[in-house]
């Protein structure tokens, strides 16, 4: 009624270092479970009945911290069942380590810190970046601005609206990129307003002009006259689809 251990297999003997011999007699809890933990109250078969807090802990699985012969404490799972005849009661425990699912757990977590780590020196990266390139992009826009208003010739303000053009698309752009909770989690909205699709098409046409007379190649823009002049939609969208598709 003690709950005093009776058979002590070979599993046993390796996982906890005792022979049969060392352990006959004793409790369980006396032998595996540290004297710091809060089981070590329970006493025999009635303690696994009604537990440190009056709950039963039989046929159910538990993880718990045991000890070596050697004194180490390692993690272990363990599961008791009850067997009872006319006049004794017994309890048959199943003991397995789980050191190695622990340790896994442990790699775990640490990988899931590590990658908040790095998406944080992310956040902190673009926030810095943000002020680095807003900073001179918005004034090279800002003077752009100034220039066409201070009655270029008319071969410059073509320069000058192409210029413009760019420098509001990579404003754009960078802020996206600023914004990565948005493309990480697929929320990009596009916009809806009514924008000049031909005045689109020819600043595109502009900004690309460069680098095809630079390739020698052949660039031209070809308008539909079925093609409205205004419609609703995202202008900076669709001058990036276009962009990528070069």
């Amino acid at each position: 009624q003690f709950g005093h251990i009776i058979h002590w297999n070979q599993a046993a003997v390796e996982i906890f270092g005792y022979t049969e011999k060392e352990v006959k007699g004793r409790t369980l809890m006396e032998t595996i479970i540290p004297l710091s933990y809060e089981f070590t109250d329970w006493n025999g078969f009635q303690g696994f009945q009604q537990g440190g807090s009056n709950v039963s802990i039989l046929n159910r699985r538990l993880e718990l911290t045991a000890v070596r012969k050697n004194k180490e404490e390692f993690p272990i799972e363990l599961t008791v069942t009850a067997i009872e005849d006319e006049s004794e009661s017994y309890y048959s425990a199943f003991i397995r380590d789980i050191s190695s699912r622990r340790q896994r757990e442990q790699e775990l977590v640490q990988m899931k810190e590590k990658a908040e780590q790095a998406a944080k020196a992310k956040s902190q990266f673009l926030s810095v970046m943000s002020h680095e390139l807003r900073t001179p992009l918005n004034a090279v826009i800002g003077i752009t601005h100034l220039l066409m208003q201070s009655q270029p010739r008319e071969d410059q303000q073509e320069d000058l609206r192409t210029l413009q053009f760019s420098g509001e698309s990579l404003l754009h752009i960078i802020n996206d990129i600023l914004d990565f909770t948005k493309l990480d989690s697929g929320k990009i909205e596009l916009s809806a307003i009514d924008f000049n699709l031909r005045e689109l098409a020819q600043s595109l046409y502009q900004s690309f002009s460069f680098k095809a007379k630079e390739k020698g190649i052949f660039f031209d823009v070809e308008y539909d006259e079925k093609m409205p002049f205004y419609v609703k939609g995202d202008n900076f969208r669709l001058s990036q689809v276009v962009q990528h598709l070069r």
